[in-house]
């Protein structure tokens, strides 16, 4: 379906509407309150806009907040912080899913970001309308879940004193407005909870512009589909998904995993903290060994971070040389023909890596030594750092492995593809999440038409605007080496883009890097599913620090410019680098 006509001028903002909008603040909505929330919202503010953030949960922090209780960074944590902004120094080099979220609650404050967020409010759904004049109906809360229009701060603002609040009802004018597009915000907010029902109020708002900023991961299960009778239907244990997993509380937790025989699917960082929590709560009571079911192994690498005692595993995706020599979609030709020369050196040092890995890590003896290319999983994001205790526990036997193409339900546990029967007690399916669920639940239909397209997937140009989707922006939807640098440097061009400091190409330009993004990511791997920067997220950043006029190359040397490792931290524009 072809979007609405004014999508196609610009950014979806036609030139006439420009004046007036500037001639008020820019009203902008953001929709999460975790990572790329909080840094699109602190980078907004600086720009003057007006801006709005809406949270379903009680607290911020997204899936930091909501997640299993030995979650912790994968990487060290001047990896994964704001520019601006660095770790406590008390702070251990791994924080806890606790720390982070005590870090991001500190950052919010220290930027005046709390005052902007809209707790215990979800987004049920977005409309795209014009209109010449706002009816202000009337709101009424509690049991009744009533239905209010309640418009944005600044038109609040003009009318609070012909308000009148009694028994929960909200009174207002009608408010007179140019004609122009805008987005609506449907939005239920929880005033107070309890066991018997829910206490909501239904508001609109309207904003110029929208960010994305719900994230990928968590809220939506992806669960696998079964043949009738063959699926968790018919199992007299317990099934959840790790999303199920994350809200149980400590209690819960042991009660089913102590001294239950416990099958955990998949073999990603979830599926192995997973199963390492079971193992580690069946240890002490001498209970079954947990099993972990999967269809292929992927490469992981350890916790120390350095590949043959002294090279940081980091130089060879995220130092500006390992980027010369990595393969992009828009490269040159004279780049392409030193590529093509260098590529034997390439390749080498790549399988030096893998070998590394197997001497290192007991792959071999566990069968867990993939049988595809360390690259093809850093080009997937699905490379995960070991858990400190997994090898002590494959070694004691408390946690055991199962490869199978297959698997199926029976009503005593899991069948595999060669007739072996697993019994279980419980079920935990760690098999991802659909993030884009999420979004296209609440779009417009238009919109969600064409939403991933092409290829089923969100591609989207700079990995933040939708050339088809009018004044909206997605922040975080594209995974990296620290979502931190790719939702911070993100939030940092769109805001600059909202300000007109740059202007973007047509859309027919937009659309021709996004297919060209989309062909070499499928390219690259074969496990490509979701938008992927891992190795291009200097390449990447580059192209963002252009559009916006900063200066890319970020070192004090050009030695350290080729050889060390690049971080958020670089990316302070604050500093004489700008």
């Amino acid at each position: 379906m072809a979007p609405p006509a004014e999508s196609f001028t610009g950014w979806g903002e036609p030139e006439q509407m420009m004046g007036q909008r500037r001639r008020r603040e820019l009203r902008v909505g953001i929709i999460g309150a975790g990572v790329s929330g909080l840094t699109t919202c602190k980078h907004f503010l600086e720009q003057g806009l007006n801006v709005t953030v809406f949270e379903a949960k009680s607290g911020l922090g997204g899936v930091w907040r909501s997640t299993y209780a030995t979650t912790k960074l994968q990487t060290p944590k001047q990896g994964y912080q704001f520019s601006d902004f660095p770790w406590p120094e008390d702070v251990p080099n791994f924080p806890s899913h606790h720390q982070v979220v005590d870090y991001l609650e500190s950052y919010a404050t220290r930027f005046g970001i709390l005052e902007r967020i809209h707790f215990n409010s979800k987004v049920l759904s977005l409309a795209r309308i014009s209109r010449t004049k706002f009816e202000r109906v009337e709101s009424v809360g509690g049991r009744d879940r009533g239905v209010g229009r309640l418009r944005t701060i600044e038109e609040d603002e003009e009318t609070k004193s012909h308000d009148s609040l009694s028994h929960g009802i909200i009174r207002r004018r009608s408010v007179e407005r140019a004609d122009d597009y805008v987005w609506e915000v449907y939005v239920r907010r929880t005033i107070s909870a309890s066991d018997e029902f829910d206490d909501c109020m239904d508001e609109w708002y309207e904003f110029d512009y929208l960010v994305m900023c719900c994230g990928r991961f968590g809220d939506v299960p992806r669960v696998p589909s079964f043949p009738p009778f063959e699926g968790p239907e018919i199992f007299e244990g317990r099934v959840l998904h790790v999303v199920d997993y994350c809200s149980l509380d400590a209690s819960k937790v042991r009660d089913l995993v102590a001294g239950k025989k416990v099958v955990v699917v998949g073999f990603q960082k979830t599926s192995l903290d997973i199963a390492v929590e079971v193992a580690e709560a069946n240890q002490e009571i001498n209970g079954p060994p947990c099993t972990m079911v999967f269809r292929r192994t992927h490469w992981m690498y350890p916790r120390h971070r350095q590949a043959f005692g002294y090279i940081p595993f980091g130089f060879f995706w995220n130092s500006r040389l390992a980027s010369f020599w990595t393969s992009k979609p828009d490269q040159g030709l004279l780049q392409r023909v030193l590529q093509s020369i260098f590529s034997p050196v390439r390749s080498a040092v790549w399988k030096m890596i893998e070998y590394y890995l197997r001497f290192t890590l007991p792959l071999s003896r566990f069968g867990l030594v993939p049988e595809h290319a360390l690259f093809q999983d850093l080009s997937a994001c699905v490379l995960p750092q070991v858990p400190v205790t997994l090898f002590q526990h494959l070694e004691a036997g408390r946690i055991q492995t199962q490869k199978t193409p297959y698997m199926s339900f029976y009503p005593k546990g899991l069948r595999l593809a060669d007739g072996t029967d697993l019994e279980a007690d419980s079920v935990i399916l760690c098999t991802g999440y659909n993030g884009d669920a999420k979004l296209k639940s609440i779009l417009p239909k238009e919109y969600k038409d064409v939403l991933l397209e092409p290829g089923n997937v969100l591609t989207l140009y700079r990995g933040i605007i939708h050339p088809h989707i009018p004044n909206m922006g997605f922040i975080g939807y594209s995974e990296g080496l620290s979502s931190v640098h790719s939702s911070e440097i993100g939030a940092q061009w769109l805001a600059q883009l909202l300000r007109k400091s740059f202007t973007l190409p047509s859309i027919a330009e937009m659309e021709t890097e996004r297919a060209k993004w989309l062909q070499h990511s499928r390219s690259t791997t074969p496990f490509f599913n979701r938008p992927c920067l891992a190795p291009w997220q200097i390449w990447h950043t580059d192209k963002l620090c252009r559009d916006m006029g900063r200066n890319q190359y970020r070192k004090r040397s050009w030695w350290q410019e080729m050889f060390y490792l690049y971080s958020n931290n670089d990316y302070n524009f604050s500093n004489s680098l700008v």
